[in-house]
């Protein structure tokens, strides 16, 4: 397995050196500038680093898609974290199909695997099908029917023990995840600036440290709570990242139209209703 992980990593590396072009070519200003005589501390190239920031985070409809986004990953880190403990502490051994023996039986932890398992190879094999079914939904269908598949799966699987229900439940959220993950990445693009794309995705990886802290701590509060609340945080953690999606969407469709000169920031009243 690593070293299939290794050759894939390799390839990758080999095709951005060698295939892939880059396309954008910033102007360089001459401005005449005084020499510096030294090179600037290291405290204030931080500052400079923070400031970047706080800038990009100014542009009030990207703020509110990485919140979303951060939300809408949790689900995915909070199973992974608590799942696996809910379903070695709640689930008996039982046979993974019922009626059908000789699939044989499976423990909480064994079922955890098959789970991950389920997931890895549904997203390669029906990626493709997912993709052309969704070309004749909307983006604002794609995004936020896949995030309340995604939630409701997630939901499911915080609360059920019964191997089939949890093999159907991890299938819906497989589906919700390549309907929404693909629209959401395309909006990225949309939102960031020729000229700060990289200062955007910086400030995006937020979301990732966001949601392994958001994990973090419903393992902690998993421990004090029912699985039947854990469920019911589940929905209302995906719940929210639809209503801010849909909050952002008109104004993230204008973007990615080029109707909008993408400003770096935007008026709260610029941005529609929410849904």
């Amino acid at each position: 397995l690593f070293l299939a992980l290794t050759a894939v990593t390799l390839t990758s590396l080999l095709v951005t050196v060698f295939l892939l072009t880059e396309t954008y070519f910033p102007k360089k200003a001459t401005v005449e500038r005084e020499p510096v005589s030294s090179e600037p501390p290291a405290s204030s190239q931080k500052n400079n680093i923070f400031k970047e920031m706080l800038d990009v985070l100014k542009d009030k409809v990207f703020a509110i898609y990485i919140l979303a986004s951060t939300l809408g990953l949790s689900l995915e880190f909070l199973f992974g974290e608590y799942g696996g403990i809910r379903l070695h502490n709640e689930m008996e051994t039982q046979p993974l199909l019922t009626g059908l023996p000789w699939f044989g039986d499976v423990s909480g932890v064994e079922m955890f695997g098959n789970l991950k398992m389920e997931n890895t190879f549904l997203v390669v094999l029906i990626a493709p099908l997912i993709a052309l079914l969704t070309r004749r939904l909307s983006n604002r269908s794609s995004l936020l029917g896949g995030l309340v598949l995604y939630a409701a799966g997630f939901a499911v699987l915080g609360v059920s023990t019964t191997p089939w229900v949890l093999l159907l439940a991890m299938l819906v959220v497989t589906i919700g995840e390549l309907m929404h993950i693909p629209v959401k990445q395309a909006f990225l693009g949309d939102l960031a600036p020729e000229d700060r794309r990289s200062s955007y995705l910086a400030v995006n990886g937020i979301s990732f440290v966001g949601s392994m802290q958001i994990a973090a701590i419903g393992v902690f509060v998993g421990g004090f709570l029912s699985s039947w609340v854990m469920s019911v945080c589940f929905v209302g953690v995906g719940l929210i990242s639809v209503v801010l999606f849909g909050r952002i969407l008109p104004e993230l469709e204008r973007r990615q139209s080029g109707v909008t000169d993408a400003p770096a920031v935007v008026k709260m009243e610029e941005i529609g209703p929410s849904v």
